[in-house]
């Protein structure tokens, strides 16, 4: 909902959605500061006045932006600590339930970084710490200078790339958190040929529809669609139940604009996959993709 890297929104709409997400029992929203260059922030913060206590937010730094839209990643203190307090005014509290390392830099003393984030916890200004996109390596290292909760990382029914990362993160004792659950919207419904997005949409720079295996995953598509079929609910729906039934996965992500897509995706929690849809869709795996076990 930032209206900025997947197409233009609106403010109010948005902020019905957050309202059907709470009132669905849907209580976790995560965001970053540089989504829509902090408008994401502003209109979750927004939605969340005289809600707060009812919502847990998680929320990234990491991604530094300017006014033009030029980003970098950058892990300094300087960065970060200016970061947090912009975050915190954009979502009008006092405090961020999880914040996460948005991505990893090289370079970075993991270990001290930590360490310099925890009197941030010991006050309460962050709750807990996290970590996104970052291999096990980086999650190690991070722990040695202070408590880590989690580590969010991308993976749905077709790219299952991070299936050892998270598996990983779970025995260090971490929660896993799951972004791209619908594949940028492959899996939602929204997409079902080969399409080209202009910029500055996200998806015309990097991601599956970029991929040279974009025609393998549109034949899983159909294979989702006929599951979907058979089971009678949306395809969206039964991705994010797959996802959601996963041993490694402890949470799951998606995006939402509309309070019709609250209601649909919410539905996810409440049944579980038959043995032979499982079976179904368990073999849609990306041949770069390891099986999930």
């Amino acid at each position: 909902m930032g209206g900025h890297d997947y197409g233009p929104v609106d403010d109010a709409t948005s902020t019905r959605a957050v309202h059907a997400a709470l009132d669905a029992g849907i209580t976790a929203f995560d965001t970053a500061d540089v989504y829509g260059l902090g408008h994401a922030e502003t209109v979750l913060g927004r939605a969340l006045v005289g809600q707060r206590e009812r919502a847990f937010i998680a929320t990234k730094a990491g991604v530094a932006f300017d006014a033009t839209g030029r980003t970098w990643r950058t892990l300094s203190p300087a960065w970060l600590e200016q970061a947090l307090m912009a975050s915190l005014r954009r979502l009008c509290t006092d405090h961020v339930d999880l914040w996460q390392l948005h991505w990893p830099v090289p370079g970075t003393d993991y270990s001290a970084l930590r360490a310099w984030l925890e009197p941030w916890r010991a006050r309460g200004v962050v709750r807990a710490v996290g970590c996104c996109n970052m291999a096990i390596e980086d999650v190690d290292a991070l722990q040695r200078g202070g408590p880590v909760a989690s580590l969010q990382v991308g993976f749905n029914l077709l790219e299952r790339q991070m299936t050892p990362v998270l598996h990983g993160a779970q025995a260090r004792g971490l929660h896993t958190l799951v972004h791209s659950a619908l594949a940028q919207g492959l899996l939602a419904g929204a997409h079902r040929a080969a399409e080209t997005f202009a910029l500055p949409d996200l998806r015309a720079r990097h991601g599956i529809f970029r991929s040279p295996t974009l025609p393998t995953h549109l034949a899983a598509v159909r294979t989702l669609d006929a599951v979907a079929q058979q089971l009678g609910r949306p395809a969206a729906q039964v991705a994010l139940r797959w996802a959601l039934e996963q041993p490694c996965v402890d949470a799951v992500l998606c995006g939402i604009k509309h309070p019709w897509q609250v209601h649909e995706l919410a539905a996810a929690r409440d049944w579980q996959l038959p043995a032979d849809a499982r079976s179904q869709l368990d073999a849609l795996a990306s041949p770069t993709s390891p099986p999930v076990a």
